[in-house]
């Protein structure tokens, strides 16, 4: 049943991203963002935040392959040197994400002005009026909630598999805990995949050289582009 369901998903999740890019490029045309000739890069991410990012993407990555292989490819439970390295894929992940919460927490607050981001999905169904948003955008901001809390229930199932406490029956609630838990992040992270990359031209760089286009930040962060423009005249 798990494996039909990983598979059911992925699909859906690939396909609804592909819809909605031909879509968005037949009717809307392309997202991409002019670049502001003769102005200098904005600085988006610092060097911990592109690390800690990259290892958290690595530990993610790493924890489907080893994870979703033994359960969908092989149809069997995780051992030997698959499951060591499913257990040190977990402890880079898990390290990452609380070193991302622990670094975005306070710039992922929802503020008042994302509820206008919400009304007009991002822009991603077309418009022409301008959303605003701060650093993180209230789709990020979601994300960043969901991914902590999902979180949450995988290392709690993960160590609960480790270290048994439950009848048989119990386990075996632990595990579809677990296993769903990771499908749902598997499937948010395709999600973020998708509009960290086509969706959105020119939002991955920033995520490993840490700088964007002045005209990309003032396109989908026009809050935050006011911010380090203002600051930018003060200093």
């Amino acid at each position: 049943m798990f494996r039909f369901a990983v598979l059911i998903v992925s699909a859906a999740v690939a396909s609804a991203c592909i819809i909605h890019y031909l879509l968005t490029l037949l009717v809307f045309g392309s997202r991409k963002v002019a670049p502001a000739a003769g102005r200098p890069r904005i600085r988006r991410f610092r060097v911990w935040e592109r690390a800690v990012h990259l290892a958290t993407m690595v530990g993610f990555l790493a924890l489907v392959v080893t994870g979703f292989a033994a359960s969908v490819w092989f149809e069997a439970a995780l051992s030997g040197w698959w499951w060591v390295a499913h257990l040190i894929a977990a402890a880079v992940f898990t390290l990452g994400v609380t070193a991302l919460v622990l670094t975005w927490a306070l710039d992922c607050r929802f503020a008042p002005h994302d509820v206008e981001w919400a009304r007009h999905f991002g822009g991603y169904l077309g418009g022409s009026a301008e959303v605003p948003a701060g650093r993180f955008n209230c789709g990020q901001k979601g994300l960043f909630w969901t991914v902590l809390v999902l979180g949450l229930g995988v290392v709690a199932s993960g160590l609960l598999r480790i270290w048994p406490v439950f009848d048989a029956e119990g386990q075996e609630l632990v595990l579809l805990a677990h296993q769903y838990c990771a499908l749902a992040y598997l499937a948010l992270g395709i999600a973020h995949l998708y509009l960290g990359t086509i969706a959105n031209p020119g939002t991955w760089q920033s995520i490993f050289f840490g700088y964007v286009d002045a005209n990309w930040l003032k396109h989908h962060h026009p809050l935050w582009y006011g911010q380090e423009e203002n600051e930018a005249r003060r200093g």
